[in-house]
């Protein structure tokens, strides 16, 4: 391990306690500099946590008791990458995984339709990384990456994506004796804040092509607005806090047939 930069040699006598000394000023503050100033030797990094998800649409996660549901399959990456998630915004098609720098160890994604890659961001020693799509970054993805399985070249893979059916938001197939008799079924999803920063003015509504499906926030008062404007506002969340939308299903008597047909649900909120 060479200590061969002076931010290296700064931090190498805070680390043995020899002063209080200060990370280089550069303008920026990285993760080297947070180890710094907590006594820990900065220039070789540990995991670190995800810290994309304070600010944008990765804060918030939809779960059936405790699993989170999935909205898109992803199928293809590079070597050393699992995508652990993909937010339903992508929408399916096919985007792009690229890994990049001198060990190919910083990864960037662009989403299916989009011109622009996002920018790069690293995993340290095998942690998770969001990567946000360079033209709408809501659109992004989350990966796991095996820092051992890595190409230590630059090189990007083509990943498609495609709808999930029968999730939680979905629900169950129809049989043909409900088809006959109509069918009314409600259940439940939970919102959940998966980042260390406060959810507010959470909002639910429906896509105007959905049909048959309504929204409630306490089991009892349905709604079915399809605008963000007339959206249905849902509690504030903490850090690790959830809330539960309900979700009713109506069949007419003598519906006709669709085999797959999605139930798109919208969600916004800001955070702090």
């Amino acid at each position: 391990m060479a200590i061969d930069s002076k931010a290296k040699r700064i931090s190498a006598l805070n680390f043995c306690q020899l002063g209080d000394a200060l990370p280089v000023a550069d303008a920026s503050i990285a993760q080297a500099d947070r180890w710094h100033v907590a006594g820990f030797y900065g220039g070789v990094l540990g995991e670190a946590p995800v810290d994309y998800d304070d600010r944008h649409a990765a804060a918030l996660e939809i779960r059936l008791t405790g699993v989170r549901v999935k909205h898109l399959v992803a199928v293809g990456t590079v070597g050393g990458v699992v995508i652990d998630r993909v937010a339903g915004r992508n929408g399916p098609g096919i985007g792009m995984l690229r890994a990049e720098g001198y060990s190919a160890d910083a990864f960037a994604w662009r989403a299916p339709g989009s011109a622009t890659f996002g920018p790069a961001r690293a995993a340290n020693a095998d942690g998770y990384a969001v990567l946000e799509d360079g033209e709408d970054a809501d659109k992004f993805v989350r990966v796991k990456v095996y820092s051992a399985f890595l190409s230590r070249t630059p090189n990007a893979a083509a990943v498609f994506l495609r709808d999930v059916y029968n999730n939680a938001v979905g629900h169950d197939d129809v049989t043909a004796g409900e088809a006959t008799a109509g069918d009314v079924a409600t259940y439940t999803i939970s919102l959940t804040n998966v980042s260390g920063a406060r959810i507010y003015s959470l909002r639910a509504w429906l896509d105007a092509a959905v049909s048959g499906l309504e929204i409630s926030d306490d089991g009892a008062t349905w709604v079915n607005p399809t605008t963000e404007a007339t959206a249905l506002r849902l509690s504030d969340l903490d850090a690790e806090a959830e809330d539960t939308l309900h979700l009713r299903r109506t069949i007419g008597a003598g519906a006709s047939c669709d085999a797959g047909i999605l139930n798109l649900i919208h969600l916004s909120f800001a955070g702090v």
